[in-house]
């Protein structure tokens, strides 16, 4: 009996069935629920934080501003172009704000200044 082709077959019959593993992948969230990243910028000397959510960035007590979370992290990076990410970065740190999905008023229902709201009859 050849050992190595018999672990060979082994391993590509593995791959060809996809074993289940018996391990569930934590999600970014979970990995750093009540853990702080602090991430520098070399080229400005800025810093941030990494946290996981709002709890977390709440607990941490920085400035809004310099606080990113996992969901606001995975926003940036869908943006893709460099100056983008700096432009909404200067933003967030210059009105302490959160980074959040843009949801156009139309898709608001009710908004107080809504045009059917504000529509005379």
């Amino acid at each position: 009996m050849n050992i190595e082709l018999y672990v060979a077959e082994l391993a590509e019959e593995a791959r060809r069935v996809g074993l289940p593993s018996t391990e569930r992948e934590e999600t970014l969230e979970e990995v750093l629920k009540g853990t702080v990243v602090e991430l520098w910028f070399d080229g400005t000397g800025e810093r941030f934080w990494l946290v996981a959510d709002e709890a977390d960035a709440v607990e941490l007590g920085k400035p809004r501003g310099s606080v990113y979370t996992t969901s606001e992290a995975r926003r940036l990076i869908q943006v893709g172009d460099p100056e983008t990410v700096a432009e909404v970065h200067r933003w967030k740190k210059q009105f302490n704000a959160i980074v959040r999905e843009y949801i156009p008023e139309a898709a608001l229902p009710g908004l107080r200044n809504s045009p059917e709201k504000t529509r005379r009859t």
